[in-house]
């Protein structure tokens, strides 16, 4: 620490993610780890709950300036914090989140979702739903603006019945990372099944991990993937190479 106060470089990247990570999140991890050992950088993990302690945390990280820059996964900044990163020359990367002052590395969570959409069209279903995480997170308002875009390029009405999203709910555990996990998928999947009026042939669903949930919650109605219901998922997660 004393050489690296001396040098102003601590060799130490500090990484912070929502507390209840899944496997999209390992994933991102695994490949921030194989590049920082590249470099001989070390990481510093940072686990937040809630908005208090991820700014917290940031705070401190200016204050101490122990590490020598910080990744921020999925999670956003206020434009208050990030004027005080910017004056204090630290440098952060905004990942799967965006900021008009800072770097970001996003997913082009629109065009995915605009492809996937397409894909089951394509397939010759008319009736598709779509099972989204929370709408109050960009990923989700991304992945829904695609999946409409795809329907109505090809002349096919959204019924708004079809589209079931992770709002504020009870359940803590489908809340966790905003709704993208196996239990909201699950849930998802459940309530499209007793749908009125018949239901969709077809679902874009925004995570990999919501579509095992999705899939189970097919299996136990004794539905058949695809003939039944054709399913579609985003992330190509390495779990999703085991849910065929």
């Amino acid at each position: 620490m004393a050489r690296g106060l001396a040098l102003k470089k601590t060799s130490i990247i500090a990484c912070i993610v929502p507390l209840f990570t899944g496997y999209f999140y390992f994933e991102v991890l695994n490949g921030i780890q194989q590049a920082l050992s590249n470099y001989g950088y070390d990481l510093i993990l940072n686990s937040v709950d809630k908005i208090e302690k991820k700014e917290e945390v940031l705070k401190r990280t200016i204050r101490e300036r122990k590490v020598d820059g910080v990744l921020l996964i999925s999670l956003p900044i206020s434009n208050k914090l990030a004027t005080k990163f910017i004056e204090s020359k630290l440098p952060i990367v905004l990942v799967d989140n965006y900021h008009d002052s800072l770097d970001s590395i996003t997913i082009e969570n629109k065009e995915g979702a605009f492809i996937a959409t397409e894909h089951l069209i394509k397939l010759g279903h008319k009736h598709i739903g779509m099972i989204n995480g929370n709408p109050g997170s960009l990923p989700a308002m991304n992945r829904l603006e695609g999946f409409k875009a795809a329907l109505g390029k090809h002349q096919i009405a959204c019924n708004e019945k079809f589209i079931v999203s992770t709002d504020s709910n009870d359940d803590p555990e489908i809340n966790q990372n905003d709704g993208f996990n196996k239990k909201a998928g699950y849930r998802g999947m459940q309530q499209l099944l007793q749908t009125d009026n018949g239901r969709p042939t077809a679902i874009f669903v925004s995570s990999d991990i919501q579509a095992a949930g999705a899939i189970r919650a097919i299996r136990e109605h004794n539905l058949s993937i695809p003939n039944d219901i054709a399913i579609i998922g985003f992330d190509d997660i390495e779990l999703s190479t085991y849910l065929a």
